[in-house]
Protein backbone atom coordinates (compact mmCIF):
# COMPACT_ATOMS: atom_id res chain seq x y z
CA UNK A 1 0.00 0.00 0.00
CA UNK A 2 3.03 2.25 0.75
CA UNK A 3 3.80 2.19 -3.20
CA UNK A 4 1.06 4.31 -3.79
CA UNK A 5 1.31 7.43 -1.92
CA UNK A 6 3.77 9.62 -3.07
CA UNK A 7 4.36 11.38 0.48
CA UNK A 8 3.16 10.62 3.76
CA UNK A 9 0.12 13.00 3.82
CA UNK A 10 -2.66 10.16 4.00
CA UNK A 11 -0.25 6.84 4.31
CA UNK A 12 -0.55 6.96 7.83
CA UNK A 13 -4.07 7.25 8.01
CA UNK A 14 -4.84 4.63 5.21
CA UNK A 15 -2.77 2.09 7.38
CA UNK A 16 -4.61 3.09 10.25
CA UNK A 17 -7.69 2.15 8.83
CA UNK A 18 -6.28 -1.21 7.51
CA UNK A 19 -5.28 -2.24 10.85
CA UNK A 20 -8.70 -0.93 12.55
CA UNK A 21 -9.95 -3.92 10.19
CA UNK A 22 -8.24 -6.54 12.96
CA UNK A 23 -9.97 -4.78 15.77
CA UNK A 24 -12.84 -5.09 13.82
CA UNK A 25 -12.28 -9.00 13.00
CA UNK A 26 -11.67 -9.43 16.46
CA UNK A 27 -15.21 -8.33 17.61
CA UNK A 28 -16.79 -10.33 14.64
CA UNK A 29 -15.30 -13.40 14.82
CA UNK A 30 -15.92 -14.76 17.92
CA UNK A 31 -19.61 -13.83 17.26
CA UNK A 32 -19.21 -16.29 14.11
CA UNK A 33 -18.16 -18.85 16.41
CA UNK A 34 -20.37 -18.74 18.64
CA UNK A 35 -23.19 -18.57 16.28
CA UNK A 36 -22.25 -21.62 13.96
CA UNK A 37 -20.72 -23.59 16.76
CA UNK A 38 -24.30 -23.72 18.30
CA UNK A 39 -25.67 -25.34 14.90
CA UNK A 40 -23.24 -27.06 13.31
CA UNK A 41 -20.35 -28.22 15.88
CA UNK A 42 -17.08 -26.55 16.70
CA UNK A 43 -15.70 -28.85 13.81
CA UNK A 44 -17.35 -27.51 10.90
CA UNK A 45 -16.85 -24.24 12.84
CA UNK A 46 -13.43 -23.97 11.41
CA UNK A 47 -14.38 -25.78 8.03
CA UNK A 48 -17.10 -22.56 7.83
CA UNK A 49 -14.21 -19.66 8.89
CA UNK A 50 -11.50 -21.29 6.70
CA UNK A 51 -13.87 -20.90 3.70
CA UNK A 52 -14.58 -17.46 4.66
CA UNK A 53 -10.90 -16.88 4.94
CA UNK A 54 -10.00 -18.26 1.70
CA UNK A 55 -12.60 -16.43 -0.23
CA UNK A 56 -11.50 -12.65 1.29
CA UNK A 57 -7.59 -13.69 0.42
CA UNK A 58 -8.78 -14.99 -3.05
CA UNK A 59 -10.47 -11.55 -3.24
CA UNK A 60 -8.07 -9.42 -2.35
CA UNK A 61 -5.31 -11.29 -4.36
CA UNK A 62 -7.36 -10.51 -7.19
CA UNK A 63 -7.72 -6.45 -6.33
CA UNK A 64 -4.91 -5.56 -4.73
CA UNK A 65 -2.05 -4.67 -7.25
CA UNK A 66 1.43 -3.01 -6.85
CA UNK A 67 2.46 0.50 -8.17
CA UNK A 68 4.05 0.07 -11.49
CA UNK A 69 6.06 3.20 -11.51
CA UNK A 70 7.32 1.83 -7.59
CA UNK A 71 7.99 -1.49 -9.58
CA UNK A 72 9.97 0.16 -12.29
CA UNK A 73 12.23 2.30 -10.52
CA UNK A 74 13.34 -0.45 -7.75
CA UNK A 75 14.26 -2.97 -10.73
CA UNK A 76 16.20 0.82 -12.50
CA UNK A 77 17.83 1.34 -9.17
CA UNK A 78 18.93 -2.38 -8.45
CA UNK A 79 20.67 -2.65 -12.21
CA UNK A 80 22.53 1.11 -11.53
CA UNK A 81 23.71 -0.87 -8.63
CA UNK A 82 24.65 -4.05 -9.72
CA UNK A 83 26.68 -2.37 -12.72
CA UNK A 84 28.41 -0.08 -9.99
CA UNK A 85 29.49 -2.87 -8.27
CA UNK A 86 30.87 -5.12 -11.60
CA UNK A 87 32.65 -1.52 -12.46
CA UNK A 88 34.07 -1.30 -9.14
CA UNK A 89 35.32 -4.93 -9.32
CA UNK A 90 36.75 -4.75 -12.30
CA UNK A 91 38.68 -1.69 -11.31
CA UNK A 92 39.75 -3.73 -8.99
CA UNK A 93 41.15 -6.49 -10.61
CA UNK A 94 42.77 -4.09 -13.08
CA UNK A 95 44.91 -2.45 -10.14
CA UNK A 96 45.86 -6.08 -8.99
CA UNK A 97 44.90 -5.71 -4.98
CA UNK A 98 46.35 -7.48 -2.87
CA UNK A 99 44.77 -11.15 -1.43
CA UNK A 100 43.91 -8.96 2.07
CA UNK A 101 41.76 -6.13 -0.27
CA UNK A 102 40.40 -8.82 -2.37
CA UNK A 103 38.80 -11.02 0.96
CA UNK A 104 37.33 -7.52 2.28
CA UNK A 105 35.60 -6.87 -1.03
CA UNK A 106 34.23 -11.25 -1.35
CA UNK A 107 31.26 -9.99 1.26
CA UNK A 108 29.96 -7.71 -2.33
CA UNK A 109 28.29 -10.70 -3.41
CA UNK A 110 26.90 -10.72 -7.02
CA UNK A 111 23.83 -12.65 -6.51
CA UNK A 112 20.71 -9.79 -5.79
CA UNK A 113 19.51 -11.50 -2.59
CA UNK A 114 23.18 -11.55 -0.95
CA UNK A 115 23.43 -7.97 -2.35
CA UNK A 116 19.96 -7.00 -0.42
CA UNK A 117 20.91 -9.07 2.80
CA UNK A 118 24.29 -7.24 2.72
CA UNK A 119 22.68 -3.72 2.13
CA UNK A 120 19.98 -4.45 4.83
CA UNK A 121 22.45 -5.84 7.95
CA UNK A 122 24.61 -2.85 7.31
CA UNK A 123 21.54 -0.87 7.82
CA UNK A 124 21.52 0.30 11.43
CA UNK A 125 18.65 2.05 11.19
CA UNK A 126 16.39 -0.86 10.26
CA UNK A 127 18.44 -3.24 12.99
CA UNK A 128 17.22 -0.19 15.51
CA UNK A 129 13.37 -0.93 14.16
CA UNK A 130 13.57 -4.56 14.29
CA UNK A 131 14.52 -4.44 18.21
CA UNK A 132 11.40 -2.32 18.60
CA UNK A 133 9.43 -4.60 16.72
CA UNK A 134 10.69 -7.39 18.66
CA UNK A 135 9.59 -5.74 21.91
CA UNK A 136 6.43 -4.34 21.26
CA UNK A 137 5.23 -7.71 19.62
CA UNK A 138 6.46 -9.37 22.92
CA UNK A 139 4.14 -7.56 24.74
CA UNK A 140 1.31 -5.68 22.25
CA UNK A 141 -0.44 -9.29 22.63
CA UNK A 142 -0.44 -9.91 26.17
CA UNK A 143 -3.40 -8.16 27.39
CA UNK A 144 -5.27 -9.48 24.33
CA UNK A 145 -4.28 -13.10 25.81
CA UNK A 146 -4.57 -12.97 29.52
CA UNK A 147 -6.42 -9.91 30.25
CA UNK A 148 -9.53 -12.66 30.26
CA UNK A 149 -8.09 -15.01 32.01
CA UNK A 150 -7.21 -12.63 34.98
CA UNK A 151 -10.48 -11.53 35.19
CA UNK A 152 -11.74 -14.59 35.87
CA UNK A 153 -8.74 -15.25 38.55
CA UNK A 154 -9.77 -11.89 40.36
CA UNK A 155 -13.72 -13.46 40.50
CA UNK A 156 -14.87 -11.78 37.25
CA UNK A 157 -17.34 -13.32 35.34
CA UNK A 158 -16.83 -15.25 31.69
CA UNK A 159 -18.94 -12.72 30.31
CA UNK A 160 -16.98 -9.84 31.65
CA UNK A 161 -13.83 -11.15 30.81
CA UNK A 162 -15.38 -11.57 27.26
CA UNK A 163 -16.59 -8.16 27.49
CA UNK A 164 -13.02 -6.54 28.32
CA UNK A 165 -11.60 -8.28 25.14
CA UNK A 166 -14.26 -6.67 23.11
CA UNK A 167 -13.29 -3.52 24.71
CA UNK A 168 -9.98 -3.75 23.41
CA UNK A 169 -11.01 -4.40 20.24
CA UNK A 170 -13.48 -1.79 19.52
CA UNK A 171 -10.93 0.74 21.20
CA UNK A 172 -7.97 -0.61 18.67
CA UNK A 173 -10.15 -0.36 15.76
CA UNK A 174 -11.26 3.41 16.42
CA UNK A 175 -7.31 4.22 18.29
CA UNK A 176 -5.82 2.80 15.31
CA UNK A 177 -7.19 5.74 12.52
CA UNK A 178 -6.94 8.30 15.05
CA UNK A 179 -3.57 7.54 15.24
CA UNK A 180 -2.92 7.47 11.69
CA UNK A 181 -4.81 11.29 11.63
CA UNK A 182 -2.31 12.24 14.44
CA UNK A 183 0.94 11.05 12.41
CA UNK A 184 -0.82 12.62 9.40
CA UNK A 185 -1.27 16.34 10.89
CA UNK A 186 0.06 16.83 13.71
CA UNK A 187 2.99 14.66 15.11
CA UNK A 188 4.76 12.39 12.50
CA UNK A 189 5.23 8.91 12.63
CA UNK A 190 8.21 8.17 15.56
CA UNK A 191 6.64 10.98 17.55
CA UNK A 192 2.63 9.27 17.65
CA UNK A 193 4.81 5.85 18.06
CA UNK A 194 6.37 7.71 21.28
CA UNK A 195 3.52 9.22 22.72
CA UNK A 196 1.08 5.93 21.90
CA UNK A 197 3.99 3.88 24.10
CA UNK A 198 4.32 5.63 26.98
CA UNK A 199 0.03 5.97 27.42
CA UNK A 200 0.31 2.29 27.00
CA UNK A 201 3.00 1.51 29.43
CA UNK A 202 1.58 3.83 31.77
CA UNK A 203 -1.78 2.57 31.58
CA UNK A 204 -0.82 -0.67 32.17
CA UNK A 205 1.24 0.32 34.94
CA UNK A 206 -1.79 2.02 36.81
CA UNK A 207 -4.86 0.18 35.15
CA UNK A 208 -3.90 -3.22 35.29
CA UNK A 209 -0.72 -3.78 37.53
CA UNK A 210 -2.56 -2.87 40.80
CA UNK A 211 -6.18 -3.52 40.01
CA UNK A 212 -8.67 -5.86 41.32
CA UNK A 213 -12.04 -5.14 40.27
CA UNK A 214 -14.31 -4.70 37.17
CA UNK A 215 -14.36 -1.17 36.53
CA UNK A 216 -10.77 -0.03 36.63
CA UNK A 217 -10.07 -2.75 34.58
CA UNK A 218 -12.41 -1.89 32.12
CA UNK A 219 -10.99 1.59 31.68
CA UNK A 220 -7.56 -0.17 31.11
CA UNK A 221 -8.94 -1.96 28.05
CA UNK A 222 -10.35 0.91 27.03
CA UNK A 223 -6.91 3.04 27.18
CA UNK A 224 -4.46 0.03 25.93
CA UNK A 225 -6.68 -1.19 23.39
CA UNK A 226 -7.00 2.95 21.55
CA UNK A 227 -3.16 2.75 21.98
CA UNK A 228 -2.37 -0.80 20.87
CA UNK A 229 -2.20 0.38 17.32
CA UNK A 230 0.67 2.75 17.74
CA UNK A 231 3.36 0.15 16.40
CA UNK A 232 1.70 -1.97 13.59
CA UNK A 233 0.32 0.97 11.79
CA UNK A 234 3.61 2.24 11.48
CA UNK A 235 5.56 -1.02 10.37
CA UNK A 236 5.72 -0.88 6.92
CA UNK A 237 5.70 3.56 6.72
CA UNK A 238 8.93 3.31 9.03
CA UNK A 239 10.47 0.24 6.64
CA UNK A 240 9.93 2.42 3.55
CA UNK A 241 11.92 5.14 5.72
CA UNK A 242 14.78 3.15 6.51
CA UNK A 243 15.43 1.01 3.93
CA UNK A 244 15.07 1.86 -0.34
CA UNK A 245 13.58 -0.02 -2.51
CA UNK A 246 15.67 -2.59 -3.42
CA UNK A 247 15.91 -3.46 0.34
CA UNK A 248 11.85 -2.73 1.27
CA UNK A 249 10.58 -6.33 0.50
CA UNK A 250 12.97 -8.36 2.43
CA UNK A 251 13.12 -5.86 5.15
CA UNK A 252 9.11 -6.12 5.80
CA UNK A 253 9.54 -10.18 5.55
CA UNK A 254 12.27 -10.28 8.28
CA UNK A 255 10.45 -7.51 10.99
CA UNK A 256 7.46 -9.64 10.46
CA UNK A 257 9.14 -12.72 11.15
CA UNK A 258 10.73 -11.31 14.38
CA UNK A 259 7.43 -9.95 15.39
CA UNK A 260 6.10 -13.29 14.82
CA UNK A 261 9.01 -14.68 17.36
CA UNK A 262 8.42 -11.74 19.39
CA UNK A 263 4.58 -12.50 20.01
CA UNK A 264 5.45 -16.40 20.78
CA UNK A 265 8.37 -15.82 23.10
CA UNK A 266 6.73 -13.10 25.10
CA UNK A 267 4.41 -14.90 26.89
CA UNK A 268 6.34 -18.03 27.10
CA UNK A 269 9.05 -16.07 29.08
CA UNK A 270 6.69 -14.32 30.68
CA UNK A 271 4.82 -17.82 32.03
CA UNK A 272 8.53 -19.41 32.61
CA UNK A 273 9.45 -16.19 34.96
CA UNK A 274 6.15 -16.08 36.71
CA UNK A 275 6.90 -20.37 37.65
CA UNK A 276 10.47 -20.31 38.72
CA UNK A 277 9.86 -17.04 41.34
CA UNK A 278 7.11 -17.56 44.32
CA UNK A 279 5.27 -14.15 43.22
CA UNK A 280 1.52 -12.92 42.76
CA UNK A 281 0.10 -14.94 39.51
CA UNK A 282 -0.12 -12.71 36.54
CA UNK A 283 2.51 -9.87 37.69
CA UNK A 284 4.76 -10.90 35.55
CA UNK A 285 2.73 -10.21 32.63
CA UNK A 286 1.56 -6.90 34.25
CA UNK A 287 5.12 -5.66 34.88
CA UNK A 288 6.60 -6.94 31.24
CA UNK A 289 3.85 -4.88 29.59
CA UNK A 290 5.15 -1.87 31.84
CA UNK A 291 8.87 -2.37 31.70
CA UNK A 292 9.46 -3.63 28.34
CA UNK A 293 7.41 -0.92 25.61
CA UNK A 294 9.22 1.76 28.34
CA UNK A 295 12.49 0.42 26.72
CA UNK A 296 11.19 0.60 22.89
CA UNK A 297 10.67 3.98 24.04
CA UNK A 298 14.05 4.43 24.42
CA UNK A 299 14.90 2.92 21.00
CA UNK A 300 12.38 4.81 19.38
CA UNK A 301 13.90 8.27 20.61
CA UNK A 302 17.77 7.03 19.47
CA UNK A 303 15.81 6.34 15.85
CA UNK A 304 14.07 9.78 15.61
CA UNK A 305 17.51 11.33 16.41
CA UNK A 306 18.88 9.00 13.26
CA UNK A 307 16.86 9.80 11.22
Amino acid sequence: MAQWFITDKGANTAFGISVASTGVAGIIIPLMVILISDRLGIQWTYHVLNLIFLLFNIIALIIIEENPVSNNNSSNNYQQMMSDDQENQTRGKSKKVDDEEEENMGCLSTSKTSKVYQLLFNNMNFLIWLIIGFLRSATDFIPFTFVPSYATFIGLSPSQGVSLITTMSLAASFGSICIGLLADNWLGKINTIIVFTAVSSFSALIGWTFVYNYQPLLLYAIVFGFCSGSYITFVIPIIGEVTNQDTFSLGVSIVYLVNTAGVIIGPIVANYIESIYNIEVFMVHKLICVLVPASSIIFMIYLKLRL
